[in-house]
């Protein structure tokens, strides 16, 4: 092969060889170019997704921002120092700091004494492992505001750790609105507990009668501290027949204590209507009628009331009574050591109408006690939440069935109380004591009166109208004869004195009636109602001279009772017994 063969062929491989270069150059170019378009296009949109994600973040911020500086209460960051972070504006305007002029300051600066010197130490001790206090919980507390003053506030705590960065965040709610309100309404209740007082005294509670011949007659009520619907009442149809109305209504509140007045109102209109001379209604009569007036109104109420109407006669010896779902009564005999609850089986008034009531009676002997009761002594609970119940009430009226009447709901009254460590009951405290102090006796002679006027002379012919009507009996007594004619001489120059305050020619009426057991006087007036405590107590020291009659008269009597007849004069029934060979 020639040299010029050998040159051309090896030039021709030098030409394929740096085509094939070139194609792959050309190639692997190509191909850097398509990896630099998809990196470019991967760098858009890379840059496309941070630009959103920031703009996301930069919109979450400004949203997280606006939700902090736009939240009701406050809301502060501390670092582990104590040093304030942030401070939105509910802050500012609860604690009157500007934001500029609190961030970087001790959180203490926003705490009264103590927490104001002992703060440092919480957040110390917390960090070195100690109790977290307030940090993860909530509470009330006290926060201080620029201005010095102090306001009450709800503080939550709660962490954020960053790193080796604690972060705590406090949310602050102003609680002083509501503790302006909660003061309203405590006010409100108070005023109406006091309405409710009013009514309950004024409304829902009667007088004992207590001029009864040969009956003793106490009540008792110990209003709980909201309004309850205990009430009771009596109606005297003679000297010794009386009906008594006891009875609660469901519920509480002022509702309540109205219903219990009306109830009581619809009672004594039913006893009036159904009265034919001096022929009293059955109870059961007087109970129907009420029903058929009250349940529609208490059943579209919502309500319902317990009752227990009862008469009790002393000419006949017997209680009846009809209980329409209330506790039933206590008869406590004095011929032997039972103490019974009795009860009826009606439904309380309002439940459902067209009921048909049943009657109740039970005899009496000297010596018995009646008790009638409400729930609020037998539901009352000790301090360990346990119940008084009926067991223990009977006990109480069992061991002290000798006492009179007042007394009786004394000690039970005093027995709750000590049971259940004071006197703040849920419910009302309500107890009506019945003695039967004494057969019905027949008057050795008719009734003797005499009227005269308030002028001391008179007192001459006073004390004669006494001693000769006492002289008609057959007691031989002379010292229990002049107890009498003493007693009577004083209260009647009470009267004078205080009654009508000296002023002469004004009436005075006295009753006297003997009977085989006792003496009874009734003195009526038209003065000034007296009451015990309305006439001055004896000063024992010597530096007053009155008041020295009435206190000799409680003593030569067996009793004296204040009360207002029919025709509503005042009244002061003076009771002494006879006591035989």
């Amino acid at each position: 092969m020639s040299l010029e063969e050998t040159l051309r062929r090896r030039l021709a491989r030098e030409r394929a060889a740096r085509e094939e270069a070139e194609r792959l150059l050309e190639g692997k170019s190509r191909e850097l170019y398509d990896v630099n378009l998809q990196l470019e296009a991967r760098r858009a949109t890379l840059e496309q997704a941070v630009g959103e994600r920031t703009a996301e973040l930069r919109e979450s911020e400004a949203r997280i921002r606006a939700i902090l500086e736009g939240a009701v209460d406050g809301i502060i960051t501390i670092d582990s120092g104590g040093a304030i972070d942030s401070f939105n504006a509910a802050a500012s305007d609860i604690f009157g700091y500007a934001t500029d002029e609190i961030v970087g300051c001790n959180v203490n600066r926003l705490m009264p004494e103590p927490h104001h010197s002992q703060h440092d130490d919480y957040i110390s001790k917390y960090v070195n492992g100690g109790d977290p206090g307030v940090i993860g919980t909530g509470r009330e507390t006290v926060g201080l505001r620029k201005d010095g003053t102090t306001f009450p506030m709800y503080l939550s705590v709660s962490e954020v750790v960053f790193g080796e960065r604690r972060l705590f965040t406090g949310m602050v709610h102003d609680l002083s609105a509501r503790k302006r309100t909660e003061v309203a309404l405590a006010e409100a209740r108070q005023r109406e507990a006091e309405v409710g007082g009013r009514i309950q005294q004024s409304l829902l509670f009667g007088q004992p009668p207590l001029e009864m011949m040969g009956l003793d007659v106490a009540a008792l009520t110990i209003p709980s501290h909201s309004v309850d619907g205990d009430f009771f009442d009596f109606f005297r149809n003679d000297d010794m027949c009386f009906d008594l109305l006891i009875g609660d209504v469901m519920g509480k509140g002022v509702v309540a204590a109205l219903i219990g007045a009306g109830t009581k109102a619809h009672f004594l209109r039913a006893l009036n209507k159904l009265t034919t001379g001096t022929r009293l209604p059955r109870l059961a009569a007087v109970v129907d009628s009420v029903s058929s007036a009250l349940t529609p109104q208490l059943i579209e109420l919502e309500s319902f009331v317990t009752t227990l109407y009862a008469r009790v006669s002393r000419a006949t010896g017997k209680v009846e009574f009809v209980d329409c779902g209330h506790t039933g009564l206590i008869h406590c005999s004095a011929s032997g050591d039972q103490c019974t609850v009795i009860e009826g089986h009606d439904l309380p008034l309002g439940i459902i109408e067209g009921e048909s009531f049943q009657q109740v009676e039970i005899d009496t002997e000297t010596g018995d006690l009646l008790l009638l009761y409400s729930d609020g002594i037998t539901e009352a609970r000790s301090p360990s939440q346990e119940q008084f119940g009926t067991a223990r009430l009977q006990d109480c009226v069992r061991r002290h069935r000798h006492l009179g009447a007042q007394a009786v709901v004394d000690e039970i009254r005093a027995t709750l109380v000590e049971f259940s460590g004071g006197e703040d009951f849920d419910d009302d405290f309500t107890c009506i004591a019945i003695k039967v102090e004494s057969p019905v006796p027949e008057k050795i002679s008719l009734s003797s009166e005499l009227t005269l006027t308030s002028d001391a002379s008179e007192l001459g012919r006073l004390r004669t109208f006494v001693g000769e009507a006492v002289s008609e009996s057959d007691i031989e007594d002379l010292g229990w004869q002049a107890e009498l004619v003493t007693a009577v001489n004083e209260v009647v120059t009470n009267v004078m004195r205080h009654a009508y305050h000296g002023q002469p020619g004004k009436p005075i009426r006295i009753e006297l009636e003997m009977y085989p057991s006792e003496a009874v006087v009734r003195i009526s007036h038209r003065g000034i109602g007296l009451k015990r405590h309305s006439v001055p107590s004896p000063s024992l020291d010597g530096t007053e001279d009155g008041g020295f009659g009435l206190f000799l008269v409680d003593r030569m009597v067996d009793r004296i009772a204040y009360y207002q007849n029919e025709a509503g004069d005042d009244c002061i029934l003076l009771v002494k017994k006879v006591t035989r060979p």
